[in-house]
């Protein structure tokens, strides 16, 4: 009985062994709860990134609004712009119209002596010796006066010839000067197709190599 009480007492430190290792116990136990503790922070700490992330949508906002800042209005008024474009463009093309179209019969209508009026006296002399050999070797051609660009013109089926006032002479249009012969070498210009003659006096005007020209001039009328 005596050796099985001193056992037992032998025993006893083994127990207050296992007691002390329990507070060691409760501090790993501490340690994991406050690692716990941390990846749960650190778990609540994440919806911080999602935060940032839910501020994408304010991007898309942005995104939204672009459309209003269409500048259509703008174009509109760029379309507002080309009719008066087209307007002037309009008025141009009657500008010249009005200069190319012989005045209508009035009071006013535009003559062949009105057009050389401011003319001298010889510069007259001439333009009336260019009338009468257009007269004489064109006998059906139809004599039409623009004072716009001041300029007699003789048409038999097409333009064939003119008459301009030019300072201190006249000059004698032939309209397909380029395509004309031109034995006599009188033609000047270098204009498509039209070609001239510069007469300053009575004297000095070409009769036969006039004709001939005429003449040939009014072959390529057709």
């Amino acid at each position: 009985m005596a050796k099985k009480a001193k056992k037992k007492a032998a025993k006893k430190p083994a127990a207050k062994r296992a007691a002390s290792k329990k507070p060691a116990a409760k501090k790993a136990a501490a340690r994991k709860a406050g690692k716990k503790k941390t990846t749960k922070k650190a778990a609540k700490r994440k919806p911080t990134s999602k935060k940032k992330t839910a501020k994408k949508p304010a991007a898309k906002k942005k995104a939204v609004k672009k459309p209003a800042v269409k500048k259509k209005p703008a174009a509109n008024k760029k379309a507002v712009t080309k009719p008066a474009a087209k307007k002037a463009a309009k008025k141009a093309a009657t500008k010249k119209v009005a200069k190319r179209a012989p005045a209508e019969s009035k009071g006013d209508a535009p003559t062949f002596e009105k057009l050389f009026e401011e003319s001298s006296p010889e510069v007259r002399r001439v333009a009336r010796e260019l009338r009468d050999l257009v007269r004489a070797t064109l006998p059906n051609a139809e004599e039409t006066i623009y004072p716009g660009w001041r300029i007699a013109l003789y048409k038999v089926r097409s333009e064939v010839c003119g008459i301009q006032p030019a300072g201190d002479r006249c000059n004698f249009y032939i309209t397909k000067g380029t395509e004309v012969s031109d034995p006599d070498k009188l033609l000047e210009g270098t204009g498509k197709g039209i070609r001239h003659v510069k007469v300053y006096a009575t004297a000095e005007v070409p009769v036969p190599a006039l004709r001939r020209l005429l003449r040939a001039a009014r072959k390529l009328d057709g």
